[in-house]
């Protein structure tokens, strides 16, 4: 049975490193599989679901839900770098909802900052509520 090694990484920590037998990546222009073998690959992804199929059946699989990133195929090692991440099942709608009224007090509260600052902020905090958001979405909450 061919395998792959995948890993797959937030700036803060490592999502999953481990064999995989196919991986469906979330791509710019849609999403995409990679199997043992495959063509050498670097691209940009965008947010969506990742799917690691750790066995050839299909019986053993993890999904991630990812945020923007990377995602690199080399000699049967597949690297998938995110922005934002989290693993399927650790999704839980109380916490996000409680992150994202953090991060709109945040916002109300740098409103009396000086403009580049206000704008800095503003961004990186729009994108982590369109990450909660999605997040949300996925599991239907």
């Amino acid at each position: 049975m061919p395998q792959m090694l995948c890993t797959l990484a937030i700036p803060t920590h490592e999502l999953y490193s481990g064999a995989a037998s196919y991986v469906q990546i979330p791509g710019e222009d849609g999403s995409f599989g990679v199997c043992p073998g495959h063509e050498m690959l670097l691209t940009t992804t965008s947010k969506g679901l990742v799917t690691i199929q750790v066995d050839e059946a299909g019986n053993d699989k993890r999904e991630f839900l990812v945020y923007d990133g990377a995602a690199e195929v080399f000699n049967d090692k597949v690297t998938i770098l995110a922005r934002f991440g989290r693993a399927v099942e650790d999704i839980n709608a109380d916490e996000i909802r409680e992150k994202e009224q953090a991060i709109r007090d945040m916002m109300k509260a740098a409103e009396g900052n000086e403009e580049e600052q206000r704008r800095i902020a503003t961004e990186n905090f729009e994108q982590r509520l369109d990450w909660y958001a999605f997040q949300l979405a996925y599991i239907g909450k």
